[in-house]
């Protein structure tokens, strides 16, 4: 939650490549946490490294298929790709439950589906 809201900080300023350096040392702080993994790969995409970010959101799936911030990463790259099947294909019944707990998870959500149209 505190990734999600600081970068979302960051975007009201418009200091996206501030974020790259604290955000490379937190994810090394927790290694194996996905949410991290994925807040850096969001902090990657709003500074347009997208192949980095793409090759970690693959590390997450790759990981494990079933964590949530795996999907959600899933669902982002194909939305930025372009790839609107594959990306209303990720968004499974688990994320869609997941969403209800908490806005800024639904905001994940709801990202995808603006990229997609």
């Amino acid at each position: 939650m505190f990734c999600s809201i600081t970068i979302k900080s960051l975007n009201y300023l418009r200091r996206f490549e501030k974020a790259i350096e604290p955000i490379e040392k937190a994810g090394q702080l927790s290694t194996g946490v996905s949410a991290m993994k994925y807040s850096y790969a969001l902090v990657l995409n709003y500074n347009n490294r997208l192949d980095k970010s793409f090759e970690i959101l693959d590390q997450i799936y790759k990981s494990d298929p079933n964590d949530l911030m795996a999907q959600l990463g899933i669902l982002l790259k194909h939305a930025l790709l372009g790839n609107k099947k594959k990306a209303l294909t990720s968004i499974t019944p688990q994320i869609l439950e997941w969403s209800k707990s908490d806005f800024t998870n639904a905001w994940h959500i709801v990202v995808g589906y603006s990229l997609i149209g």
